[in-house]
């Protein structure tokens, strides 16, 4: 994919990880479950800044 088009694209990634995170954070732990993740998993996500996936 082109350098440019990527770049483009960065800030709509940026914030689709920022909304996920931010749901992962309110839920509770039987959700978390219901969704195959763990709290440690869970932890390790919300622990990384918006621009790592």
């Amino acid at each position: 994919m082109p350098l440019l088009v990527r770049l483009m694209r960065m800030p709509r990634l940026w914030a689709e990880r920022r909304a996920y995170r931010n749901r992962l954070a309110t839920m509770d732990p039987h959700l978390w479950a219901d969704i195959g993740l763990d709290e440690r998993t869970v932890r390790e996500e919300l622990g990384k800044p918006f621009w790592r996936p």
